[in-house]
């Protein structure tokens, strides 16, 4: 059973979905760092090469867009 972090480390460089609690739409990019520990921050590129920063609370789902390998 692979581990949250492994899961993790699979998402990074690769295309993924994000949903928040705040937003209608889901934002797409590449999927550029993930922190696990408090502050929980998620940092995306997006198709405009403008990076996103999320907290992980208001995360509702990660989608990966691309075949990931663990």
């Amino acid at each position: 059973m692979p581990t949250l972090n492994q899961v993790i480390n699979a998402f990074l460089g690769r295309r993924v979905r994000i949903w928040t609690r705040f937003i209608e739409e889901p934002e797409e990019g590449v999927m550029i760092f993930f922190h696990l520990k408090q502050p929980f921050i998620i940092l995306i590129r997006t198709d405009d090469k403008e990076y996103k920063i999320y907290n992980f609370k208001e995360v509702v789902k990660i989608d990966c867009l691309e075949e990931t390998r663990i």
